[in-house]
Parts: structure tokens; C-alpha cells; sequence
């Protein structure tokens, strides 16, 4: 008899116990899936920003790759190489305007030079100009000056960029209202294809 109450005080003790659990465990599960909910939604959100942003851009990230830093920079300058002067060295120009960067991945299996040719190519089919380009290392150097905005605990490839980029691509794109100058500075680190995309409008400084 004994025995039998021992095993029902045990049984009641393991429900209550279960049922204690529960109660405690529901308000963490509901938190952690609104969490998840949200954290969709917010992603659903990027993405179709991304989407409407792609529609606009006078020249859009490579598909299939991914996008680590996105600054606007505003209206400021920009040095960018527009081919050679008259003793055949590099030439490169300031310009002022509204600036875009942006520092991407390729998707797997692209080259530097892959993503080159598709800018020229870009640039090309929207009636633009493709600059000649004389010394890399001289317009990547010059492309850094301001391409390359300060980021806090930032990417390892994005930290080597400067030193390790080694591609380079400048070219401009007429329109009725405004010019675009797109540049573009790629490379291999480590294994990973990466570049980095600067666009500049050149529409005048807003006033007051």
C-alpha cells in the first residue's frame, strides 16, 4: 500500500513539475517566435528595398552576390581616372557630385575581372563612355582617397581592400538631366571575390 501512495505522490509530483515547466517555457516560446516573425519580416523588407533600389540604379550590384556596406555619402568629391594625358600617364579627375558606395561580394565562382567586363558591358549598353585605363594601382589609390569610408569593427576584406585590390574600371553615363561617373575596384582576398561600386551624380549642390 505504501508502495502505491509513494508511486501516486511520485506521479503528482512529476505532472505538477511538467505542468510548472510549461507555464514557464510558454511566455519564452511565444517571445523567441515573435522574434523570429519579426526578424522575417524585417528581412522581407531589405530585400524588396533592395529590389526597388536595383530598379533605380544607374548601374546595379552584380546578381547573386550581397551587399556588406551601403553608404550614401551625399554630395561631396570624388577622384576619378578618365583615361591619359598627353605623356601618357594616368589622368585623374575631381568630381563633385552625390556619391554611392556600396562594398559587395561576388556570387561563387565569378573572377575580378568578371566583374569588370560586366560594368564595361553595363556602362556600354546605357550609350556611356568606358575610360581607358593606364596604371590600376594609380586609380585604385585615387579611388580610395573616398571610396573607402571609415566602418567600425568592419570585414577582414574590406580592411584589405586598399592594399589587395588590384582591377579597376571607371566610366560615365550621359543622361537629359545629369552625368553618372561609375567606378569600380575588385579583387581576390583570401579566396573571396570582392568590389566595391561607387557611383557619382553630378547634378548640383541642393541650395539652402
Amino acid at each position: 500500500m505504501k508502495k502505491i501512495i509513494l508511486l501516486l505522490i511520485m506521479g503528482l509530483f512529476i505532472l505538477i513539475s511538467q505542468t510548472v515547466n510549461a507555464q514557464f517555457k510558454l511566455p519564452s516560446v511565444l517571445k523567441k517566435a515573435k522574434e523570429e516573425a519579426k526578424k522575417s519580416n524585417e528581412e522581407k523588407k531589405e530585400q524588396e528595398k533592395a529590389k526597388e533600389e536595383k530598379k533605380t540604379d544607374i548601374v546595379p550590384t552584380y546578381d547573386g552576390g550581397g551587399v556588406y556596406h551601403d553608404d550614401k555619402i551625399g554630395y561631396d568629391e570624388f577622384y576619378v581616372c578618365i583615361g591619359k594625358n598627353s605623356d601618357d600617364t594616368t589622368k585623374i579627375e575631381k568630381i563633385e557630385g552625390y556619391i554611392h558606395l556600396r562594398f559587395c561580394f561576388a556570387p561563387s565562382g565569378r573572377s575580378p575581372l568578371e566583374i569588370i567586363k560586366n560594368y564595361e558591358e553595363a556602362v556600354s549598353k546605357k550609350d556611356g563612355t568606358v575610360f581607358p585605363i593606364i596604371n590600376a594601382r594609380k586609380c585604385i589609390d585615387a579611388f580610395m582617397k573616398k571610396g573607402h569610408p571609415y566602418h567600425y569593427q568592419t570585414k577582414y576584406e574590406y580592411l584589405q581592400m586598399p592594399t589587395m585590390a588590384y582591377y579597376y574600371f571607371s566610366g560615365k553615363i550621359p543622361t537629359d538631366t545629369v552625368d553618372y561617373y561609375v567606378c569600380v575596384v575588385a579583387g581576390n582576398i583570401d579566396g573571396k571575390v570582392v568590389y566595391s561600386l561607387a557611383t557619382i551624380e553630378t547634378k548640383p549642390m541642393d541650395k539652402g
